[in-house]
């Protein structure tokens, strides 16, 4: 920093829950460093209160959703903000964020403007919606002066689809958005909260829990994920399914059919979202992550840490998340049978399960929290120096 200047960033992000989620102490971490951070995101009274205070807080409505008018006034407000804010990073990650984010900057002629590839949506899609969702990605890339997925997978993919050349693009460490405090998923510390939790739930000591946290809708694989359990429930009466996390299911035929199966099957028990998923990570046996598509699948390190064998799709992603055959269990996406057979497996072999999760807890030390956001500040460094490439760690 030159005469001590503090550097500017900017973070842009479409709702507060990404802000929270993606970041949380980062920010806090980052302004020790001397940077001086703005986040920009859409209003939320519930949730806004969350966003550490060592940021200015910039609120612009945003929809996820195409909304030409609504968003020309969020592009403008967005664009008048970091032009007036001189910033030395701007930083977007999330679809609509990404957008205007990356326009923006580009206009004002940022130094460095970063887009966050925190997954890549078009490849959970078919024909022309899948073409548009790529277009937009190559169009985001090209505004950016640089691209930093949260996974070599996704890195890999993204110049192969030729979204961006590979100059420009470059993971932190081993991947993810922001690693995983090692505290928090401590299982030892919590042993007594999974005995409560269970108990809480009225499940069985005895019982073996497999289990999901995410939100619940078709490209996390949760209906897949509850046709194996019921595929196995009744051949063992000992298994229970524990699902954490938001229900996106709405109103059509599918949903209904969803929502009502989590309302009769007594061994499938949701509990919603939780600010401790933690806590309930503590009392599974076997975490479940079988999405169609994910940046990174932070959720299956996290698992990991709390020794916690895993299974999850084999795409890009969780291949990065997860040690097939080592921490847990890689299977084909949008599939029912080889699901239901790496839970069979897990299971009926208590010994495979217990090896799993104690080389999944050495595993998730690669991504200790604290560990990333070093990373994280040595590679924002390089980029405002022009040399972003040296720090990239295979």
């Amino acid at each position: 920093m030159e005469n001590n200047k503090p550097i500017k960033l900017c973070i842009i992000a479409t709702v507060p829950l990404s802000i929270i989620s993606f970041y949380g102490e980062q920010i806090a971490y980052l302004t020790d460093k001397g940077y001086e951070v703005t986040v920009i995101t859409s209003p939320d009274r519930e949730l806004t209160g969350r966003i550490s205070n060592k940021a200015r807080l910039v609120l612009i409505p945003m929809t996820r959703t195409i909304s030409p008018w609504r968003d020309l006034i969020a592009f403008i407000k967005v664009f008048c903000c970091i032009r007036k804010g001189s910033f030395d990073i701007v930083q977007y990650s999330s679809v609509k964020a990404a957008l205007l984010g990356s326009l923006s900057s580009w206009l004002c002629r940022v130094p460095v403007r970063l887009y966050l590839m925190w997954g890549l949506y078009f490849t959970g899609q078919d024909g022309l919606k899948r073409d548009f969702l790529k277009y937009f990605d190559k169009m985001v890339c090209f505004f950016s002066t640089a691209v930093s997925p949260d996974s070599h997978g996704n890195m890999q993919l993204a110049v192969e689809e030729k979204l961006c050349p590979l100059s420009k693009i470059s993971v932190v460490g081993k991947g993810s958005a922001n690693g995983v405090d090692l505290s928090r998923f401590d299982p030892q510390r919590l042993k007594e909260k999974g005995i409560a939790v269970r108990k809480s739930l009225k499940i069985p000591p005895d019982a073996v829990i497999v289990g999901f946290v995410g939100r619940l809708r078709r490209d996390k694989g949760i209906n897949e994920l509850i046709q194996a359990f019921l595929d196995l429930h009744e051949k063992y009466p000992r298994l229970y399914l524990l699902l954490v996390g938001a229900n996106e299911y709405k109103n059509g035929e599918y949903d209904l059919l969803i929502n009502s199966t989590l309302a009769q099957q007594k061994r499938i028990i949701f509990v919603g979202h939780q600010d401790s998923p933690e806590d309930y990570l503590s009392a599974m046996d076997i975490f479940v992550l079988p999405s169609y598509r994910e940046g990174f699948g932070i959720a299956n390190i996290e698992a990991s840490a709390m020794a916690l064998p895993v299974i999850s799709t084999d795409i890009n992603g969780p291949r990065d998340a997860v040690l097939n055959g080592q921490t847990g269990i890689l299977v084909p996406a949008k599939t029912i049978n080889p699901l239901r057979e790496a839970i069979e497996t897990l299971y009926t072999n208590t010994n495979l399960r217990l090896k799993m999760g104690r080389t999944g807890k050495e595993w998730a030390k690669n991504f200790e929290q604290r560990l990333m956001w070093q990373l994280i500040f040595t590679h924002r460094q390089a980029l405002l120096q022009n040399r972003p490439r040296r720090f990239i760690q295979m």
